[in-house]
Parts: C-alpha cells; structure tokens; sequence
C-alpha cells in the first residue's frame, strides 16, 4: 500500500513539475523578422570609437541617421519608411559622401542630399536637420 501511494505521489511531483515548467515566465523570442542582430567591426589602431545621432526631414520623407567614426572608417546608418541601410564613407568634393544599397547620402552642415539611384527619377531630395 505504502509502495502504491509513495508511486501517486512521484507522479503527482512529476506532473506538477511539468506544469510548472509549462508556466515558466523564460522570455520568448521575437518572430524572425523582428530579431535584431549586432555587428562588431574591429578597427586596426583606432582607440574610440564616437557617433552622432540626427534626424532628417527630406521633402516630407524621415530620415534617422547614425553617424559612426573610428579613424578613417567613417558609416552612416540610415533609416527610413521600412528600409535599414548602412551607408560607407566615399569620395566626395565637400562634405562627406555616403554609398549604401542604391542610395547616396551626402551631407554638409545641417543639410543633406538623399537619392535612390533606382529611382524612375532620380533626383536627390533635398533634406533639413530636424532633431
């Protein structure tokens, strides 16, 4: 009798371990999709690293834009409608010059450019520091 309720109450452990398992406030992942992943760029012989955030308005489209420098190596991340680019520092005559995806970001001052090289018109929206 004693081996038959010792039995019961194994499984009645058992199965409240499992429920409480089932009840377990371990945080869910977000859907692939809505993930965000990191990524880490060492730069030779550079000490810091220092960036700037600003937000842009380019004839009615929002820019957000994340400047980010370590020496030489100079990125702009931009973000806008559902589009995520990291833009490069390239060539420019004034200012600097970004190139990312189909997209040119070039800025001087408190004023930008912004073009979609794949657009039926591609003529650069002109942009004004917002924030």
């Amino acid at each position: 009798m004693k081996t038959v309720l010792r039995a019961r109450q194994a499984a009645l452990f058992v199965g409240s371990l499992a429920f409480l398992a089932g009840c377990s406030s371990t945080p869910q992942r977000p859907p692939p999709g809505e993930q965000e992943a990191f990524i880490v760029i060492g730069v030779p012989r550079v000490a810091s690293v220092a960036s700037e955030k600003k937000s842009y308005d380019c004839d009615g489209l929002s820019v957000r834009v994340e400047y980010i420098n370590a020496g030489d190596s100079s990125l702009a991340v931009l973000e806008f409608d559902e589009e995520f680019v990291v833009a490069s520092n390239v060539l420019s005559g004034s200012g600097a010059r970004y190139a990312g995806k189909q997209y040119i970001w070039w800025v001087k001052g408190e004023e930008a450019q912004f073009e979609n090289l794949m657009a039926d018109d591609p003529q650069p929206r002109q942009c004004q520091v917002t924030s």
